[in-house]
């Protein structure tokens, strides 16, 4: 009887992904697993890794991949080859080139008590977003028990609801919120949190200002974490700063603003981000353990949410289209999410 809902709950949720695009038969490209560490006894698993992941998922779905070896002889046709290490704007003209709609590479560096940290960039042609994460596991004889994790991984951000979940957010964390939503609404919100035991703190008044007009306010989705992120990718490529001895005082002037912009916004990203969550942070007494931040559609019936760990610094969850009749049960649902470890059928299936 357990094997029967084991297989019906691992077919509802296989069944789930690409649901969108039905007729469609997605095509996924695996670049290499670059080796970081100095040691090149580990540049066998460049290959092996890119290949495990893509026999994993084409066992699953009916998705054609296409691993390192195919992804050079398609591209020896333009006189190019698979590199090791891509920047994220060179993505959108290769997946172009392959003709594929995700494409997942990254790198990996082993680690001190025989273990090895693997971070995975997947690249998505529809959204033009880059979603990074971060796994960290053992060698040897527990490697294809990492595969098997970080496929699970793959198969819950694949499914149409993108989800990601590190780490469970228990009754009792200290919480802060950002919605696009206000006064009355945005009590609504708070309430279930604090019925359930979580500790919430004030982030954002609900009427004085709020950020329910803010067109920008979908930047919000786009988080840039140290381990984990979840980017939007253009193929416009790196900026380029004109000058000569034909620009004058003001110019450089304008191009000196312009650079540090770039670099505070662009080039050290990170940092700006990490240095904003440690404000927050310190700002509230480090009563604050994980900020999440949840968009609301207009019809109040489904929302997307980002969390923060603040401690860590990083993105530990993310997730859309969490459905409910108002915005109580939006959060109510919000908080069934985050408090539960997602289930994973594949590893059951292979414990």
């Amino acid at each position: 009887m357990r094997k029967t809902a084991l297989i019906i709950s691992f077919f509802l949720l296989t069944s789930a992904i690409f649901i969108s695009d039905i007729e469609a038969r997605p095509s996924m490209a695996f670049g290499y697993l670059t080796n970081n560490s100095k040691d090149q006894n580990y540049n066998y698993l460049e290959t092996i890794f890119p290949n495990s992941f893509a026999s994993s998922l084409k066992n699953i779905f009916d998705v054609e991949v296409f691993k390192p070896h195919t992804i050079n002889a398609i591209l020896a046709k333009y006189n190019l080859s698979l590199k090791k290490i891509y920047e994220p704007y060179e993505i959108p003209e290769l997946i172009k080139k392959l003709k594929a709609d995700i494409f997942i590479y990254g790198n990996f560096t082993p680690i001190s008590h025989d273990r090895i940290k693997i971070v995975l960039n997947y690249y998505s042609k529809g959204s033009k977003s880059m979603f990074t994460f971060t796994n960290i596991g053992k060698m040897e004889t527990e490697i294809f028990k990492l595969v098997d994790r970080i496929t699970q991984i793959l198969i819950n951000y694949m499914d149409k609801r993108n989800i990601f979940q590190s780490k469970i957010i228990k009754s009792g964390s200290g919480i802060a919120i950002i919605s696009n939503i206000s006064g009355e609404e945005l009590n609504n919100l708070y309430f279930p949190f604090m019925e359930r035991g979580y500790n919430l703190i004030s982030l954002q008044g609900n009427y004085l200002y709020n950020l329910s007009g803010d067109r920008n306010f979908n930047s919000f989705k786009y988080i840039h974490t140290e381990d984990n992120s979840f980017d939007l990718i253009t193929a416009k490529g790196r900026l380029k700063f004109l000058y000569g001895s034909w620009a004058g005082k003001n110019y450089h002037k304008k191009l000196k603003l312009i650079k540090n912009i770039y670099r505070k916004y662009d080039s050290n990203y990170s940092e700006t981000k990490k240095t904003f969550f440690e404000k927050i942070e310190k700002a509230y007494n480090n009563r604050i353990d994980n900020l999440l931040i949840i968009g609301i559609n207009k019809k109040k019936k489904n929302a997307w949410v980002r969390c923060i760990d603040l401690k860590e610094k990083k993105l530990i969850w993310l997730q859309k289209d969490i459905k409910g009749k108002n915005i109580t049960d939006i959060a109510n649902n919000i908080i069934n999410n985050m408090s539960a470890k997602i289930t994973s059928p594949l590893l059951q299936k292979a414990e």
